[in-house]
């Protein structure tokens, strides 16, 4: 999407397509987002686009005028200082949904910051409104044309979404942080009306982009694990040809273990298994299938080496010492040490897998999927901690 946007800014297009650019593209942008944050109930996108849509309609609006006029260059100061600020508190604010009392609340804080704009821009001779034009307009500009609060404004709003992305680590960020980079092109003062619009629908192109990435992880990922869920697992199952292994793997005594030291501690369990088997080697890739159990594929792999790769993850698993907090132990270490109530202990967790191969007598998917249920069945019934075929 940059890519696309420093194209549309400093390539040469044909006549012909700057008027589409400048009229259809923002349009078809506006109506995908808008129809994709209705259905999927995202306010935040709907705002943002609506931020993109006004700061696009004013920069239009004042294209063919003066440069230079007091009005002009007061408005173009207050959309490149506003835009990234409200980009950035969209991304980072909670979603709150459409009609709710907080999202009317950040709709008509948009809106009245576009109709104070619009009026400092109409009533910049007046003596009211024309000190405050003056500011705006009058503000330092070093690099590239834009105010220096506005230079800021955008670096903060980038640095806020990196940080925000390293810390969530989800699409939504990493969209936002893209749409101000790319909007950041849209708004510089020597580009053109078609530039502009170009760039601010580019930008909001990558939020709709980031909406449907988000939705895919949603429905495709495991939120507690991070690994690929059951849907994944099916699509990948289709796709499978030629020789490969299926794998089912299940944590030993899991429930007794839940019921004895409460589901947060399971949900540890969970997650530390699943790290380990999402780096088994030898060409396997774990899903989460449900529960306690997860499942491997090993495409192109035949089950002697799939059970020497899992034979291997189950040793590691097993010599791992799972520490069990002590109730009421804090997460973070406190600045004041308190008095041990009861100390924490260690444990060993033990997974057991059963494989099977592609074969005549398992010809699906779906066989060997069964077939490597029943194997993990056998490994659970000659004790556990262990891998069958």
């Amino acid at each position: 999407m940059l890519v696309l946007a420093l194209v549309t800014a400093f390539g040469r297009l044909p006549e012909d397509w700057q008027g589409g650019i400048r009229s259809i593209y923002p349009v078809v942008v506006l109506v995908v987002g808008a129809v994709l944050g209705w259905r999927f109930h995202r306010s935040r996108l709907l705002l943002a686009l609506a931020v993109l849509v006004l700061c696009d309609r004013a920069l239009i609006h004042v294209a063919p005028l003066p440069p230079d006029a007091l009005g002009t260059r007061a408005l173009r100061h207050g959309i490149a200082i506003l835009l990234p600020i409200n980009l950035a508190f969209l991304a980072l604010a909670a979603e709150r949904g459409i009609f709710t009392l907080r999202g009317m609340h950040r709709a008509i804080a948009i809106a009245l910051q576009a109709g104070a704009l619009a009026l400092i821009h109409t009533y910049a001779g007046t003596r009211t409104l024309g000190g405050v034009a003056r500011a705006l307009a009058d503000m330092p500009t070093p690099l590239l044309d834009l105010p220096i609060v506005a230079l800021l404004a955008f670096g903060t709003a980038a640095a806020a979404m990196l940080y925000a992305f390293t810390m969530r680590g989800t699409a939504t960020e990493s969209g936002f942080f893209w749409a101000i980079l790319i909007a950041l092109i849209g708004v510089w003062p020597s580009g053109s009306d078609v530039t502009s619009s170009g760039c601010l629908a580019t930008a909001g192109l990558t939020l709709v982009l980031s909406l449907v990435e988000a939705s895919y992880g949603m429905a495709f990922r495991d939120e507690l694990t991070g690994l690929p869920g059951r849907r994944a697992l099916q699509e990948a199952l289709i796709q499978l040809t030629g020789t490969y292994t299926v794998a089912m793997v299940d944590i030993d005594h899991f429930k007794k273990f839940n019921d004895r030291y409460g589901h947060d501690v399971g949900d540890q369990v969970l997650k530390m298994v699943a790290a380990r088997l999402g780096r088994i080697r030898g060409g396997g890739k774990a899903f989460r299938y449900g529960g306690e159990e997860f499942t491997i594929l090993f495409a192109g792999k035949d089950v002697e080496d799939a059970v020497e790769q899992l034979d291997s993850v189950r040793k590691d698993i097993g010599a791992i010492d799972f520490v069990i907090r002590a109730p009421g132990r804090p997460r973070k270490r406190p600045d004041t040490p308190r008095p041990r109530r009861r100390k924490s202990s260690k444990t060993r967790i033990t997974v057991s897998a059963g494989a099977a191969e592609r074969n005549n007598r398992n010809s699906g998917p779906d066989d060997v999927l069964r077939a490597a249920d029943k194997a993990l069945y056998k490994a659970k019934q000659q004790g556990r901690n262990k891998v069958c075929t």
